[in-house]
């Protein structure tokens, strides 16, 4: 017998199914409204993880490629 409930998987638990992964994130600017920290340090992470990974770095590959 379980202690706690559990809640349902929705489609909201999935990071690119929320509204705010249709919008572009401001870059420059601090936005008004507010939205789910989960979801904003979802997207920012795997933002960040494609500027740090060199293999699907573009430069990267380009000087290896003319080298």
């Amino acid at each position: 017998m379980a202690l706690h409930r559990v809640s349902p998987r929705t489609a909201f638990d999935d990071v690119f199914a929320s509204p705010l992964s249709e919008q572009i994130l401001p870059k420059y600017r601090i936005p008004e409204g507010q939205s789910d920290p989960r979801v904003v340090y979802s997207l920012l992470h795997n933002e960040l993880l494609l500027d740090g990974n060199s293999a699907q770095n573009l430069a990267t590959f380009c000087t290896t490629w003319s080298e």
